[in-house]
């Protein structure tokens, strides 16, 4: 089987129009939304993520897990809203909470109790290189302090373009 590629989502956003961070709800609509970015954000790097979920497939998945992980789960979720358009996302893994929901339990990993583990963050290919991958960022290391955490660790493809970015606030390989 060959994995599908799933329609771009195209979102046309007023730049001047105000980004705001929300935690993903348990009945939250806008699961179609990430599973959408997350096809978006990783429709040229599908090396790393070779299960081939359908989007579909993906949102369903994702719509189970809000249903049974952990407060805490949700509320290492960032989901970036442009008005009423998401247009990124960032996933966080604590010591108490399950791994990435939308990988197979065979390959979630959950960090030491000092470490949050920055499991996913996607910027939509029409918000990148605007600021949203360093907000996602900043909201990143303040919800690992505000959890105790001392470390982020993620794992990024050498040849992603935003390396650079975590490189330029103070992630090392």
């Amino acid at each position: 089987l060959t994995p599908q590629t799933p329609p771009v989502q195209e979102v046309l956003v007023d730049p001047w129009l105000e980004l705001r961070i929300d935690s993903l709800g348990r009945e939250d609509p806008r699961v179609k939304d990430v599973a959408l970015l997350n096809a978006d954000g990783f429709r040229d790097k599908r090396c790393c993520l070779c299960f081939g979920d359908s989007q579909s497939e993906l949102e369903n998945s994702l719509r189970s897990a809000v249903k049974w992980v952990p407060d805490a789960k949700l509320e290492g979720f960032a989901l970036a809203m442009a008005g009423d358009q998401a247009v990124g996302f960032a996933q966080l893994g604590f010591h108490d909470t399950p791994g990435d929901v939308m990988l197979p339990v065979c390959f979630r990993s959950v960090p030491a109790p000092d470490t949050c583990h920055l499991e996913r963050i996607v910027v939509s290919h029409t918000m990148r290189g605007k600021g949203l991958g360093t907000k996602l960022l900043n909201w990143v290391d303040e919800k690992a302090r505000q959890r105790g955490c001392k470390h982020v660790m993620l794992e990024v493809v050498s040849n992603n373009p935003a390396k650079k970015l975590y490189e330029k606030h103070g992630y090392v390989s």
